[in-house]
Formats: structure tokens, sequence, C-alpha cells
């Protein structure tokens, strides 16, 4: 098992959910359960909206593609599978976007996938994926911009993070426990599975069956408590520099260390629609919003489940 995989079920125990969908524990929390179909495939279509803004410039980006996921068996904690990237558009302005150039570049190809029975990937096949983002990234942007997002992978420790980001966004959903009486819950251990990682955080969760929508919902909040929480940023701010340095004049990493400097925060919101019988989330939204006085960027995913 992975070392990042060992560090999700500790913290998944740590949390003390119960196994079963909407089970009770002796803290009266409950969950979702991860309860996917086998030899199915799964569909996840995903938009994704991306904006930084920089004094009076404002950069917006948009993609959508579909994530794939077919699992053949479970082995112990895990399913065994694959995933494959379909339908990958660009919208509006992605064409240099980080996440986009993975999809692109892999579009199309199935890959080896383990899934924690807690719905995160915890293992993809590396080797083949990085062989094929080093051979496909150069045809899809000049060579010097290729360079830097191939020099990005190594700033990802969870390699699964690099392919798989989104899915384990709307995953939160399944390991995140809210209270069976329907008040807010508080957690403050669980930051590093949150989408940008933040650790320490608070993390306020409710959930449970809505009458609006006619369905169990799950809604989250995440709020960084240390600087220690933005030192997780590093990598995004990286990748933010990135993009910038294709829309600025100025020097994008000046940029960069300027908003650090002034003092930058951030935070999140999910939320999801459960369905008990599909055992799988059919909808969910996440946003992350960083910020500062000189620099603003925020991400909005957008998940609907569309088989089966």
């Amino acid at each position: 098992m992975a070392v990042a995989t060992r560090i999700v079920r500790f913290l998944v125990l740590l949390l003390g959910l119960a196994s079963p969908a909407l089970a009770q524990d002796e803290q009266d929390l409950l969950h979702y359960q991860y309860d996917p179909p086998l030899d199915t495939d799964i569909v996840h279509a995903f938009e994704i909206v991306s904006t930084v803004i920089v004094g009076e410039i404002e950069h917006v980006e948009r993609w959508t593609h579909d994530v794939v996921i077919r699992l053949d068996e479970k082995d112990g904690e895990e399913f065994t599978g694959t995933f494959e990237l379909r339908n990958v558009v660009n919208l509006e302005n992605a064409e240099e976007d980080f996440q986009y150039l993975v999809a692109r570049s892999l579009e199309g190809e199935p890959f080896a996938l383990r899934m924690l029975d807690l719905g995160l990937a915890s293992e993809v096949d590396w080797p083949a994926i990085e062989a094929r983002l080093e051979e496909r990234i150069p045809e899809l942007i000049e060579p010097a911009k290729a360079d830097i997002v191939l020099a990005s992978l190594d700033l990802i420790p969870d390699k699964t993070k690099v392919v798989l980001r989104p899915i384990d966004a709307i995953g939160q959903a399944y390991v995140f426990p809210f209270r069976k009486d329907g008040e807010l819950h508080r957690l403050e251990n669980a930051g590093k599975l949150t989408y940008l990682a933040l650790d320490p955080a608070v993390i306020e969760i409710g959930g449970g069956f809505d009458q609006e929508p006619q369905a169990y919902i799950l809604d989250w909040l995440v709020t960084p408590q240390s600087d220690l929480a933005l030192e997780a940023l590093e990598a995004e701010l990286q990748r933010l520099a990135n993009t910038l340095g294709s829309q600025l004049d100025g020097d994008s990493t000046s940029i960069i260390d300027q908003a650090v400097a002034e003092g930058i925060n951030a935070a999140e919101d999910g939320y999801a629609i459960y369905d008990l019988d599909r055992g799988l989330v059919q909808e969910a939204t996440i946003t992350a919003l960083i910020g500062s006085d000189a620099v603003a960027y925020g991400t909005r995913i957008k998940m609907t489940l569309t088989s089966p």
C-alpha cells in the first residue's frame, strides 16, 4: 500500500467512520458509502472553471472531460480496475492549463487503477502515465512551456492527484461524516483530505435528507487554521505562476512572491447529492479559493454522474 494510501486510511480511522451507507457509530455520525457496481462503466462528466485576477486583468479558463472508471473486483479495502479520460474539450482559454494538458495527453487510453473503498484513488500506473505525458505534452504546446508543465509533475508527490484530482475532490463526499441530528459537525483532523490539502483546517459539515431537492446531500466548508496550512499551497501557487506567465508582461513569480509576502488565505466549500440506490454521488460542486491583495484565484469543479 502506497504511503499516501496509508495516510488517507489513518485519517479516516481518526474520523471514526461507520462502514454502511447512513450507518451510525458511537458518536452519532453518519456517512455515505462508496458502493460502485463492478464490470460497469462509471462515467463522471466534469466541468472545470478557473479564474485568475491580478489588478485589472482577469483570466478565465473553462474545459470539460469525462472520467470513466471501470472496477473489476474488490481486493481487501481497495477496488482494482481501470480509468480512462474521454471527451476532453477546451471551452475557453484552457489550452495551457495543467490539468487540461494532462487530460488531453491521456485521452482515450485506459490505465490501471486502484480505488479505496472510501471513493478515493489510491494508485495509478504512474510509469505508463508519465511516459505518455512526456511523449504527448510537447506535441500540444511549445517546448519551453512543455518543460515547465513536465517539471510541475515533481511538485505533486501523490501521483493520483496528477490525473484524478477531480475524482478525489468529489470523494470528500464519501469520507466526511455528518451528524445524525442535522446539526453541523466540526472536524479538525482531516485537512489533508481537502482539495487544497489545507492542514490544519476546520471543516464544518452538514448532511442528511434535504426536503427541498428531496435528496440526500452533503455540504461542507473548509477554513485553514494557521500559516502551516497555507504552506500546502506551494505547488498550487507554482502552477498559478505558470498560468500567469502566459497572460502578463511582468514576472509571474514576482507576483506570487508579492502575494505570499502580503499574506494569502484560502477556503473551500463543497456540495454533493448522493443516490442511495446507486451507492454513488450523482452530483457535486467543489469550489476552492486562494486570495491576497495582489492576486486572486478560484476553481470550481462540477460533476454529474451520467452512467450508470
